[in-house]
């Protein structure tokens, strides 16, 4: 029996569409992404890891039990709208969300007496991300810690309220490697460094900030282990966001 909901977009299936889901592919976890040669005149494959994870599709089998006829189009309309990776989260399991995009076609079964079922198709990024890891967390006399919880490398995000030059933000990953990112002149309002899309910007208007600080090597990661942030220098607050995830 499908009883389960799931967001997407910012919408509830229930609450916006009276659509029931289950979750039969909430826990399945993505491939692996290996290139597979295969070499005249040797026995067996060759194999190239490309040390990444493919995307993976998520089926939710979905029915609207009495008011099809009402909410069709609404429905065609939620998951026909842009072409856009937004959060998903499901009722199967709510310590985790995934970022997908619906893709394939809306086939309708109708199903006396006023009731559907189809299914939801999603094209997903292969992590399926911790809740507990996606909000920003105060960093607070000046150095923040915490241990992965996860076996995956992680990319936070660091925010930091108007920093003045010359102030530091030194970031410790797990095995001990050490990136220091320092300020080379002032700024008012609240800088991001996005360690995922290796982007620095200003939170209000956007504006790309990447020269506001140099960098002692590549933006860094979350290890394994206890990771540490430590800020000196003037800045007026702090945060980070660690995007825990795993497979």
């Amino acid at each position: 029996m499908k009883t389960g909901t799931l967001t997407w977009n910012g919408k509830n299936s229930l609450t916006d569409f009276s659509v029931y889901i289950t979750g039969s592919g909430t826990h399945n976890a993505a491939e692996r992404d290996v290139t597979v040669f295969q070499v005249p005149g040797r026995n067996g494959d060759l194999l190239m890891d490309n040390g990444r994870f493919n995307n993976i599709q998520v089926i939710y089998p979905a029915f609207i039990p009495r008011t099809f006829a009402a909410e069709e189009q609404a429905v065609r309309n939620w998951l026909r709208t842009g072409a856009v990776y937004a959060p998903i989260t499901d009722t199967y399991d709510t310590t985790h969300f995934r970022l997908g995009r619906p893709v394939g076609e809306l086939t309708f079964e109708p199903v006396r007496p006023n009731g559907a079922n189809f299914q939801i198709t999603f094209d997903c990024d292969p992590r399926r991300f911790l809740v507990s890891g996606d909000s920003f967390t105060t960093i607070t006399g000046g150095s923040w810690s915490d241990d992965n919880p996860t076996e995956f490398d992680a990319r936070p995000q660091i925010a930091v309220g108007d920093p003045e030059n010359g102030m530091e933000i030194e970031v410790t990953d797990g095995d001990g490697r050490v990136t220091t990112f320092t300020a080379t002149d002032d700024h008012v309002g609240l800088v991001i460094i996005d360690c995922e899309t290796q982007d620095i910007y200003d939170d209000s208007t956007l504006a790309n900030l990447n020269s506001l600080f140099t960098i002692s090597g590549e933006f860094p990661s979350l290890s394994a282990g206890t990771n540490l942030i430590t800020l000196t220098g003037n800045y007026s607050a702090a945060s980070v966001r660690p995007r825990w995830w795993e497979l």
